[in-house]
């Protein structure tokens, strides 16, 4: 998750998530000192769990609602990335 075009990693954020188009994913974070040893123990305990327990639907998956959410033209342009930083 450290090379290509960069348009799709944010480097001021503590740290996120990078999803690729194919499905694989990695993280990015932060490496000070405090923020990177807590960002790391946490994702040691997430790919712990993920390792252990794998992904099930839950039991009452039906009792979900979609949410609807109107937006306005000028809102729905407004949270469109500009070109340059969709990832390819």
């Amino acid at each position: 998750m450290l090379h290509g075009n960069g348009r799709n990693r944010w480097f001021e954020k503590s740290f996120h998530v990078v999803v690729a188009a194919n499905g694989k994913a990695g993280i990015n974070w932060e490496h000070a000192w405090g923020d990177g040893v807590a960002v790391l123990r946490f994702f040691e305990e997430v790919y712990k769990m993920l390792s252990t327990e794998p992904a099930r639907a839950p039991a009452n998956a039906s009792t979900f609602d979609r949410l609807e959410f109107a937006l306005s033209p000028r809102l729905q342009a407004g949270l469109q990335p500009p070109a340059a930083f969709v990832a390819r």
